[in-house]
């Protein structure tokens, strides 16, 4: 006699997980692009000019309005009371803008690294 599988198992079949994603192996592929391999399975990556690191710098460049809400806070305003223009907030935001930008790109070029 012929038993219907539950819906778990026709899911499982058919490689689709409970929450709707893709399966191989009954493991859920976290990207569909480009197959799932442990480092310890593959030959190391080959870095440019035979160099054995890679670095890839990434620095967060974000724009915020002195006269609205800061989108996020690193200084807690006193007592609670959130104001408007946020100077706190706004100056250590800008400090890194003002300073630490052109420290950057100084450092990159010393290096002869394009930024």
């Amino acid at each position: 006699m012929k038993t219907v599988p539950s819906e778990s198992e026709a899911r499982s079949l058919r490689g689709v997980s409970e929450a709707g994603h893709e399966l191989r192996d009954n493991v859920v592929v976290s990207n569909p692009r480009i197959p799932y391999q442990m480092s310890s399975e593959r030959p190391p990556l080959a870095g440019p000019d035979g160099k054995s690191t890679i670095v890839h710098i990434v620095v967060n460049v974000e724009h915020w309005l002195f006269d609205q809400a800061m989108p996020r806070k690193y200084i807690t305003a006193p007592h609670g009371l959130e104001q408007i223009p946020d100077v706190p907030n706004f100056c250590w935001a800008e400090y890194g803008m003002r300073a630490g930008m052109p420290r950057l790109l100084e450092c990159l070029g010393r290096r002869g690294l394009s930024a």
